[in-house]
């Protein structure tokens, strides 16, 4: 996985992303934390029948594009998705919002989706995944580790710090 953002992005269709807020995510469009602080109301891509997805959710920004010393952080993480019904799969990391430091500038937040080689069994999965295990993740470690390959689906959005975020850190744990 040598390719970059937008390398990958050119060579697979997107993840439709569309959030309560009435926002939805556009290959690098600018999101304000406020308007992602819930839970999407849609994700879709393209699924085959019978086939079984990951959806990881992540900021390989943390804290700031100069300073990535919590990249990986993810912020949802659902495996065993029949189809692209995500309410169906195993959710191992639930949602968390946008969430850039103040003065930190834009934070690159990415939508990913891998076709699994089969369902994932249940002494392989993983539920509620404490908040501090969630940043410093090796996501290239894990894609391997369960032989996903290279995303079918991908999205992005950039966010920087906005009146929500101190509120959505107050209830995290710190992660230096």
């Amino acid at each position: 996985m040598t390719e970059t953002l937008e390398q990958l992005m050119e060579n697979v269709p997107s993840v439709e992303v569309v959030y309560s807020s009435g926002v939805k995510v556009e290959r690098g469009n600018e999101l304000t934390p406020t308007q992602v602080k819930d839970k999407p109301t849609t994700v879709s891509w393209p699924a085959e029948d019978g086939a079984f997805y990951t959806l990881l959710f992540l900021c390989p920004d943390a804290p700031s594009r100069t300073d990535r010393r919590c990249a990986d952080t993810w912020h949802w993480l659902v495996v065993n998705i029949p189809g692209s019904n995500i309410a169906e799969g195993h959710t191992v990391a639930d949602y968390i919002g946008a969430a850039p430091g103040d003065g930190a500038g834009f934070n690159r937040y990415i939508y990913a989706v891998f076709k699994q080689q089969g369902k994932a069994e249940d002494d392989q999965l993983q539920s509620d995944m404490p908040l501090e295990k969630r940043a410093k993740r090796n996501t290239k470690e894990i894609v391997e580790k369960y032989n996903l390959g290279k995303p079918i689906a991908i999205s992005y959005f950039e966010a920087k710090f906005d009146d929500y975020v101190p509120e959505l850190l107050a209830r995290l744990p710190k992660l230096e």
